[in-house]
């Protein structure tokens, strides 16, 4: 899994996350820096940090559109938008280039601390809504 790679990025349902995360703890480099994409973030974090990924930052962009799959996907897709990290337990390189990764995609990454004001948020506040909603929530923008 991920042979060589300084950063593996997991864009996978919950359930395939977890098992890659598994897969990632048995058999990849014990510095290979890894985020996901998934919007479950309690749960995935608690498991990296089980299986002693000191190097997974959880992730979640805040963007997208009504189309599915590689059909809806755009350059652009990211640009402007929030990208949250839940960095709980990740040493401070793994944060560095998950944030440079955000960055280079043209999102903004927002750090919070994973529990339940984030979900209600992204629920009842739109995408366009979201740097506002952090504000009023205090967590740090980076």
């Amino acid at each position: 899994l991920a042979a060589g790679a300084r950063v593996l990025v997991l864009a996978a349902p919950p359930r395939a996350t977890a098992r890659l995360l598994a897969q990632a703890a048995r058999g990849g480099s014990p510095d290979l820096v890894i985020t996901d994409c998934t919007s479950v973030k309690r749960s995935i974090v608690r498991q990296a940090r089980y299986l002693g990924l000191r190097h997974f930052v959880g992730g979640h962009p805040v963007a997208g559109n009504e189309g599915r799959g590689f059909p809806a996907s755009s350059a652009g897709l990211f640009r402007g938008r929030a990208w949250v990290l839940t960095p709980e337990g990740a040493s401070a390189r793994a944060l560095r280039l998950v944030r440079a990764l955000v960055r280079a995609t043209g999102a903004r990454p927002v750090t919070m601390r994973c529990g339940r004001l984030f979900w209600p948020v992204r629920r009842s506040v739109r995408e366009a809504f979201f740097p506002d909603a952090c504000a009023s929530l205090r967590c740090r923008r980076d």
